[in-house]
């Protein structure tokens, strides 16, 4: 049997791979690279020991690879170490049968373990032969798990409503501020406020910068949180405060969502319930020229951009904002094949919105609207 050693287990720089062979009695390690794997390695097994099963875990010590042996009837787990010094083990004592595989938890029941791991003869009900859960507290996130955040911030309905109503002062918009947001019973009500003073309140009145959405992943009740939202209050002097009866609340179910502008006066609402949580998914979208909330480039650097549509890579800012807006020079190219040129260079991309120009005389004019 083999096991993925998903990446750089050691921090060494290459990737490994483990193998057992019960016959021969030996655990292999091998490096993974570009030319492939290499022969494996022995590793260093407590004297007699037959391996049975193995596994990759985290411990408090870091990683080790924990193998199930066998040694005249008496079975242990032998937890062996990446730089062969001596392998911690755990004496699991007499049996006729011993464990012959490693399960983990599967808290949030989705076919994908986190841990800790319990030693079986055979499968177990919430135990799975894997670690690869990131988050086994919910059975929406495994690998491989579809981007549900990625459909809403693409929504074709809510792109479309947000370029239009920015298109006044932008050549395009980028992707803002993304969150999930739960308001937990007994929490009391968010400050009214208007998201558009991220910047310190130096853009002009007249330039409005958001276009903003909460998705209802919950009911959205007023007794659980609903967001307060204060029609009108974009036209209002920046002083103003609401009267009570002026403030409404953005109940609605499941799979609907709030659109409102950076000037709009809201916050999210108490949750007087005892035992509802209300949970929305905020996707805000900003004028294209504007420093972004979300540091988008540090959330999702390009080793993680790279499995995203073009389209989603775009409107977090992985392309120019503009003729010239957010161009890079790639740092390691020696031949500066790639200078000054659009992000969307960096996964093969050669086709770019503002790639062109009708001259410099049109540059110029477009300087000042």
């Amino acid at each position: 049997m083999w096991e993925d050693g998903d990446g750089d287990v050691d921090g060494d720089g290459t990737a490994e791979v483990f193998v057992l062979s019960t016959e021969e009695g030996v655990v292999g390690r091998a490096s993974a690279g570009p030319d492939g794997i290499g022969f494996p390695e022995a590793m260093r097994l407590p004297p007699g020991d037959v391996p049975v099963a193995m596994k990759l875990v985290d411990t408090q010590d870091g990683p080790r690879l924990a193998v199930i042996a066998s040694k005249e009837k008496r079975f242990s787990l032998d937890l062996l170490v990446f730089d062969g010094g001596e392998p911690q083990v755990i004496d699991l004592g007499r049996a006729t049968r011993g464990p012959d595989t490693i399960l983990d938890v599967d808290a949030d029941q989705d076919g994908f373990g986190a841990g800790p791991v319990t030693l079986s003869c055979s499968p177990m009900a919430g135990q799975v032969t894997n670690a690869a859960d990131c988050d086994d507290a919910s059975n929406l996130v495994f690998p491989g798990a579809a981007e549900a955040c990625a459909d809403l911030a693409l929504n074709a309905m809510m792109l479309t409503s947000a370029r239009q109503y920015l298109s006044d002062y932008c050549d395009d918009i980028q992707l803002h501020f993304t969150s999930a947001v739960a308001i937990a019973p007994g929490e009391s009500a968010q400050i009214l406020h208007r998201d558009r003073g991220i910047w310190g309140g130096y853009l002009p009145r007249k330039v409005e910068p958001l276009f903003s959405t909460i998705w209802a992943t919950t009911p959205f009740t007023r007794a659980n949180g609903a967001t307060q939202v204060v029609p009108g209050s974009q036209y209002w002097d920046k002083d103003r405060q609401p009267e009570p009866h002026e403030i409404a609340y953005a109940e609605m179910e499941p799979g609907s969502v709030l659109c409102y502008t950076g000037t709009v006066l809201h916050g999210g609402g108490a949750n007087s319930t005892p035992d509802q949580v209300r949970t929305g998914v905020f996707m805000h979208y900003a004028l294209s020229w504007l420093r972004q909330e979300e540091n988008q480039y540090l959330s999702c650097p390009p080793e993680h951009a790279r499995r995203l549509s073009p389209e989603l890579r775009a409107l977090i800012g992985y392309a120019k904002g503009g003729y010239v807006l957010g161009f890079y020079s790639d740092p390691d190219d020696p031949s500066a094949a790639y200078e000054s040129v659009s992000p969307e260079h960096l996964f093969s991309q050669r086709e770019e919105r503002f790639g062109a120009i009708h001259g410099a005389d049109h540059v110029v004019a477009e300087s000042m609207k």
